[in-house]
C-alpha cells in the first residue's frame, strides 16, 4: 500500500511540475528573480534559495520538527535540481541536526525490561546495567549529529508570475548519531522571489 501511495505521489508531483512549468523561451521576458525566501509549515522551515540557472539552485534552510516521539532542529545547505527548468525539483542537503528520539530510547528501555525478566532480576546486580538505568532516569535523550536531507517537490507559481510561490515538498531528515533517526516530512508554504 505504501509503495503504491509513494508512486502515486511521485507521479502527481511530476505531472504538477509539468503543468505549472514556467516558459522562458521568449527573449522579451524580463529576467527572472534570482533570490527566494520561503517559510513553510507542516514541518516548520525558513529557507533562502539562490537560483543559479533555470535548472539549478542552492538553498540554506533552518527547520524545526516536533512529533510526539521525536523532534529535530536542523540547519542545512542544499542543492536543488529542476529537471527541464520547470517547477518540479529534487534536492539533497547536508547539515547539522539536534534533537531527541524517544522511540529509540523506549526500544532500549523495553530491551532492558526483557533482560530483567529473562535473568530473573540478576542483571540488576551488574554495575554496567545500573549505569544504563541511570541514563534512562536522567532524561538525557538529546543527540546531535550529521544531517542528510533528500527530498522532492514543486514550486507552484501563484499571483504575479515569478514573484510568489507555494512550495510543496516531501522528504526525510536523517540524523546520523549513535542511532540513525529518520524523520519524514511534508511541507507546504509561501515563498517570495526577488
Amino acid at each position: 500500500m505504501l509503495k503504491k501511495l509513494f508512486i502515486f505521489i511521485l507521479m502527481m508531483t511530476v505531472i504538477m511540475g509539468n503543468v505549472f512549468a514556467q516558459d522562458d523561451e521568449s527573449e522579451e521576458s524580463p529576467q527572472k528573480a534570482q533570490n527566494r525566501i520561503s517559510i513553510s509549515a507542516g514541518y516548520f522551515e525558513f529557507a533562502y534559495e539562490r537560483v543559479i540557472s533555470s535548472d539549478f539552485s542552492t538553498l540554506f534552510s533552518v527547520s524545526y520538527n516536533t512529533w510526539f516521539l521525536a523532534d529535530t532542529l536542523s540547519i542545512a545547505a542544499k542543492s536543488r535540481w529542476y529537471p527541464g527548468g520547470g517547477s518540479f525539483f529534487l534536492d539533497l542537503g547536508l547539515g547539522y541536526s539536534y534533537g531527541y528520539d524517544m522511540a529509540q530510547e523506549f526500544g532500549d528501555a523495553m530491551m532492558d525490561v526483557f533482560l530483567i525478566m529473562m535473568t530473573g532480576g540478576l542483571i540488576l546486580l551488574n554495575p554496567e546495567f545500573e549505569y544504563e538505568n541511570k541514563k534512562y532516569n536522567s532524561n538525557d535523550f538529546y543527540r546531535h549529529g550529521l544531517l542528510i536531507s533528500p527530498g522532492f517537490g514543486f514550486n507552484v507559481d501563484i499571483g504575479k508570475p515569478d514573484h510568489f510561490y507555494m512550495p510543496i515538498a516531501f522528504g526525510a531528515d536523517i540524523r546520523i548519531t549513535k542511532y540513525i533517526t529518520p524523520l519524514i516530512y511534508f511541507r507546504i508554504g509561501f515563498s517570495y522571489a526577488f
